[in-house]
């Protein structure tokens, strides 16, 4: 039953109505016997019935109409799935089932509102089937990476072509790419990938920053320092920064400077053997930009000589 200075919680996304599954809030008053509630932000709504269907092959089956709210002065982790808290305090001292002291903690905003008045040891453990599953991702990954390493563009390009299609896609034809191009440039232009790690780079900022700034693999952003470097958008000295410390950096480059002298830059697997397979690819792509760069460089003096 609901009464005035009830704590509640919304469990109904309505953001038209200004609350979400998981609004905290106080009864103050009813008007026409709807309540109206306080949320935590001061904000005052007035709490009207909704309909829940129950449908089956597109035919409603059943109807519920009721206020959207339950009362609010405890709350199972279980039935705390799927909310958005303001603030909470937990007690996860008889938490039972791998995952629930996280899903207890990150239905919380921000730690400002997070009050934990009692943890299990077990609470945050990571089920071990995730830990072995995780690890196996890990594996394939990187088997996919060094099988990546060794085609060409135009190779995984036709993997591209083949992913679409067989995921019902298609290719447009000139006339239409045009259209669309049109389309997109007459568009505000958002900074390019590519501009944003350069950025991130001139500022100083290593690999494993940017990659943890931007939300992308550590490969993927190695990939955009390569392709500026190539591009001719970025200097040896402003990539030295990237180069290891926790290694004679000079010594490896020498290795893997002997390793290109004998196959190439092209492909990045017949370096990594030839160099003992010592240094991961990541380090064998800035070898090989540093070792481009430096031909560069000497072609241009010889040039000018």
């Amino acid at each position: 039953i609901l009464k005035e200075d009830a704590m509640v919680m919304c469990t109904k996304n309505s953001f038209e109505n200004g609350y979400v599954n998981g609004t905290l809030a106080r009864v103050i008053r009813f008007n026409e016997g709807f309540p109206v509630v306080e949320t935590t932000e001061g904000k005052e709504i007035l709490i009207k019935p909704t309909s829940w269907e129950l449908m089956e092959d597109g035919k409603i089956l059943a109807t519920i109409e009721q206020l959207p709210l339950r009362l609010a002065w405890a709350i199972t982790v279980h039935k705390s799935q799927g909310m958005s808290l303001d603030a909470a305090e937990i007690d996860l001292s008889k938490a039972f089932v791998y995952g629930q002291g996280y899903v207890a903690l990150s239905r919380v905003r921000s730690l400002e509102g997070m009050k934990i008045v009692g943890m299990h040891p077990n609470a945050l453990q990571v089920d071990p089937k995730i830990v072995a599953q995780d690890k196996k991702f890990h594996a394939e990954s990187e088997s996919v990476e060094d099988a990546f390493n060794e085609m060409d563009d135009k190779e995984v390009e036709e993997m591209h072509k083949r992913f679409v299609i067989a995921n019902g896609g298609n290719f447009l034809a000139d006339d239409e790419i045009e259209l669309v191009r049109k389309s997109v440039s007459e568009r505000v232009k958002a900074e390019s990938t590519l501009e944003v790690t350069k950025k991130l780079l001139l500022e100083g900022e290593d690999v494993r920053r940017i990659s943890s700034t931007r939300s992308l693999a550590e490969t993927t952003i190695w990939g955009h320092v390569e392709k500026l470097v190539l591009g001719g958008e970025l200097t040896a000295e402003q990539i030295k920064h990237l180069e290891p410390t926790d290694i004679d950096w000079v010594e490896a480059k020498m290795v893997l400077d002997n390793a290109m002298a004998t196959h190439g830059t092209e492909k990045l697997k017949p370096i990594y053997e030839e160099a003992g397979e010592k240094y991961d690819y990541n380090l064998v792509r800035l070898a090989r930009m540093q070792f481009v760069l430096e031909k560069s460089d000497n072609k241009d003096v010889s040039e000018n000589v």
